[in-house]
């Protein structure tokens, strides 16, 4: 930080000319005023953590109500984006001899989101699975079938689209899957299942 502070100070005085000085000098004591400032927020910085995670939580919230894709995506921006602020501000305002107290903190955070994903899964409603070569070539049709019966075994709404197009010849990934015992039943063709997507959990792509 204090490498890029001097870089960009010596870029900025090397840019103007010498009658300009004293006005570069009353703008970068007023940065130094302003960093003096901010030391007065140490005081207050549990207030500003708690209220960053509070409107993130509220931003995730507001995530999961169906408003359209542009304020959902707003919405899951707004909480990433506070994440990431509420994670700089956490670090920055600890000493260095406690830094390892907050890479662990920050590490069982990671491992709680993991687990929330998990329950997320657990709670899918509509999934698809969307086949071209890929599966083919890489002989996924048996993983295919094991993940299409466990989740049906477990109340999901799990189908499967093909690419008709893709592989040797038109259907080649429908017999493929009856080789691999897949249930027929759910197998459609892209265009059948087109309209469905949007009101689908999950998509996986092969």
């Amino acid at each position: 930080m204090i490498s890029s502070g001097t870089v960009i100070g010596t870029y900025i005085a090397l840019c103007l000319v010498k009658t300009s000085i004293p006005e570069l000098i009353a703008f970068f004591h007023s940065f130094a005023g302003l960093v003096a400032t901010l030391i007065g927020f140490e005081n207050f910085r549990h207030m500003i953590n708690a209220s960053i995670l509070d409107i993130s939580a509220i931003s995730m919230v507001c995530y999961t109500v169906d408003m359209g894709f542009t304020l959902d995506f707003v919405q899951l921006s707004l909480g990433a984006t506070l994440s990431g602020l509420l994670g700089v501000h956490l670090i920055m305002t600890n000493g260095g001899a406690d830094i390892s107290i907050v890479i662990s903190m920050l590490n069982s955070y990671s491992g709680c989101a993991t687990a929330e994903s998990g329950f997320m899964l657990s709670n899918l409603s509509l999934l698809f699975s969307v086949l071209g070569y890929g599966m083919a070539a890489g002989k996924a049709q048996h993983a295919v079938a094991a993940i299409t019966k466990l989740l049906r075994k477990h109340g999901c709404n799990f189908r499967v689209a093909v690419n008709q197009v893709a592989g040797r010849l038109s259907g080649h990934m429908n017999v493929i899957l009856g080789g691999a015992l897949a249930p027929y039943d759910i197998v459609l063709e892209i265009d059948e299942i087109n309209k469905d997507f949007r009101a689908t959990d999950v998509s996986i792509v092969l």
